[in-house]
């Protein structure tokens, strides 16, 4: 076997490589999300290296990163989202994720990135977390809002009951729907990331292009004073997903001490997701974060993992920069997830 490790261009012909090797796979990708993903991103920095069969020519492999902006402590710098790995199932057991990843990482410090995390599933986290040196942070924080008693039950005994809702908030007269447009973006965020150490920059540049994701649909609620300026703002969207209908808190942002507006949008954004019959609604919200407990308030739950549909961890490796960051001082969302 003779390998090349090179990395990918940003040409239509090598995001037609990748997508095909993720099809060949049994892992297609939406259309057009490999070039909204690693094309578009904002920061126009591409970190993604693929293993080539020099003698057949396909890929091999795929280590795939998503670069973001990061807060990191006081400063702005360069961090990476780990997303896609992937090894051709022709290839597999022949050291090619090990060697694609080191090579990333390396092209990775090149750029001055300071670490790279993401989230391994039970599958893939034994390779993060023992061959490539990942610091483990722990489960993903999912946090859980149950809407449909009969969808629990149903789960556990596999039989359909009828739907049995559970009461929530009324609406509430200061949220209403809103565009991106009418968001204060950066006005917010600036308060908003006050009130935590590292985490990916969640300003109008990065929502933007985010929220552009293909095949999704988001929803925002907006919160507004009396003089009709905007104070926060929360995004949110429902899926078929878990044999269920579940709707998604994507992000929640407004000034860190401004627990009586985040729990409105909160409120209204699970009334909106009950009234399109969702089972339930998930978050992604650590202990520390700025409004944990506004979603303990609003009836979420800490979702244990011995029930949950899937099995993500946390973790994170130093590249560029010398860390070794702690769970509370990170801050994450459903923003943070490349599935959702």
């Amino acid at each position: 076997m003779s390998l090349r490790y090179e990395p990918m261009l940003a040409t239509e012909l090598d995001v037609q490589r990748f997508e095909s090797c993720f099809a060949a796979n049994d892992s297609a990708r939406a259309p057009g999300q490999v070039t909204w993903q690693y094309l578009e991103n904002p920061t126009q920095t591409l970190l993604v290296d693929f293993a080539v069969d020099s003698a057949a020519g396909p890929l091999a492999g795929i280590y795939a990163s998503m670069p973001h902006r990061g807060k990191v402590y006081s400063q702005e710098r360069l961090i990476t989202q780990s997303v896609d790995t992937l090894t051709d199932q022709n290839y597999r057991g022949k050291g090619v994720f090990k060697r694609l990843a080191n090579t990333l990482f390396d092209r990775s410090k090149q750029q001055d990135v300071d670490f790279i995390y993401g989230f391994p599933n039970a599958h893939s986290a034994p390779g993060f977390f023992e061959r490539l040196g990942w610091q483990r942070l722990g489960p993903v924080p999912f946090v859980i809002r149950p809407l449909n008693i009969s969808y629990f039950v149903s789960q556990k005994i596999d039989v359909k009951i009828p739907k049995i809702g559970l009461p929530i908030w009324p609406s509430m007269g200061r949220v209403r729907r809103a565009t991106l447009e009418e968001i204060d973006i950066d006005a917010i965020w600036t308060q908003f990331k006050t009130g935590f150490n590292v985490g990916v920059i969640r300003d109008r540049e990065f929502l933007t292009w985010r929220l552009k994701k293909p095949d999704e649909n988001y929803e925002i609620l907006g919160i507004f004073d009396a003089q009709n300026r905007n104070t926060g703002f929360v995004i949110f969207k429902i899926a078929e997903k878990h044999e269920g209908r579940i709707g998604y808190i994507m992000e929640l942002m407004t000034t860190p001490d401004d627990d009586a507006s985040a729990f409105l949008l909160l409120a209204a954004a699970i009334q909106q997701l009950q009234s399109l019959n969702a089972d339930a609604v998930l978050a992604w919200n650590l202990e520390h974060s700025p409004f944990y407990r506004v979603f303990i308030a609003n009836g979420f739950l800490p979702f244990p993992e011995k029930f949950r549909p899937i099995e993500l961890n946390f973790g994170m490796k130093s590249l560029a920069g010398d860390y070794s960051i702690a769970r509370q001082d990170w801050y994450l969302s459903y923003l943070d997830s490349d599935t959702v």
